[in-house]
Formats: structure tokens, sequence, C-alpha cells
């Protein structure tokens, strides 16, 4: 008969101590791994800055001196891959833009938006969401086919 009253007030004890420490907080949720397309790049904040060359758009000018976006060179689409982080972190995607010819100017041209600036380098820095597309191109206000362009990006967590 000692057996189901020890059994009984060990039970007892447990659920006393677990009204007493009250509920267990909730770890909080976490960014799953980035699963973006093939062909897509992907950063890590922190991780190695990824340098490349971009092929040279070719194109014109039209009357009121704007790029014609249509000629752009389409770099690709971009991911910053917050895995193992709090889902509530955002991500800053840094892109800088350098070519080799100080007469010629290029823009980038990132979620369909470019502030047209002739600054060489050219430098944006977008605000973005986890394993979220960012589509970046490269558009000529002026320059000539041989211009060696090269684009670095990084990622950081804001």
């Amino acid at each position: 008969m000692r057996r189901p009253l020890i059994l009984s007030a060990a039970l007892l004890v447990t659920c006393l101590a677990a009204a007493v420490a009250g509920p267990a907080a909730a770890a909080p949720a976490k960014h799953r791994a980035c699963k973006a397309p093939d062909g897509a790049f992907v950063l890590k904040p922190g991780g190695k800055p990824l340098q490349q060359s971009v092929a040279t758009p070719v194109g014109a000018v039209n009357s009121l001196g704007s790029p014609i976006v249509d000629m752009a060179t389409v770099v690709g689409d971009f991911y910053v891959d917050l895995a193992g982080r709090p889902v509530s972190t955002r991500g800053v995607l840094n892109l800088e833009l350098a070519w080799d010819n100080d007469v010629s100017d290029y823009d980038l041209y990132v979620n369909g938006t470019t502030e047209l600036s002739s600054d060489n380098p050219e430098g944006r820095r977008e605000i973005v969401k986890h394993c979220v597309p960012v589509p970046v191109k490269v558009d000529v206000f002026y320059g000539v086919p041989v211009d060696e362009l090269t684009l670095t990006t990084r990622a950081r967590v804001v």
C-alpha cells in the first residue's frame, strides 16, 4: 500500500514545483536556412565579401539623359541568409560598383530603383529580410564597351 501513496506524493510535489516555477519561457523563433534558387548569390553576415566582374552594359541615354533600363546587364538575385538568428532580425546588403575608366558612368539598379549618381565607386545599402531576393542590374549612362566593372557585395546584421 505504500507504493501508491509514495507515487501520489511524488506526483503532488512535481505538480506543485511546476506551478511555483510558472510557465516555461519559449525560446525565440529563429530563421531557418536560406534555400535560394540555383544561380542566386547567397551572403551570410560576417562572411567573406563576394567580388565579381560584371559584363559591361551596352546602351544609350534618352533625350532627357536617363539610361534606358532595358539595356542593363542583369547581375542576378542576391539573398542574405540570417539562419539561426531570431526571426525579428533584418540584414543589410552593401553593394559597391567600381570601374576602371573615370570618364564613364554606370548605375546600380537595386530592387528596380537607382540613384543615378556619377560616383565611382557607386554604392548602395539595402535593409533586407531573411532570404528575400534582391534583384541587381547595372546600366550605362555613359561608357565604352571595354570598361572593366567590379561589383563587391557583403552582408551584415542591422
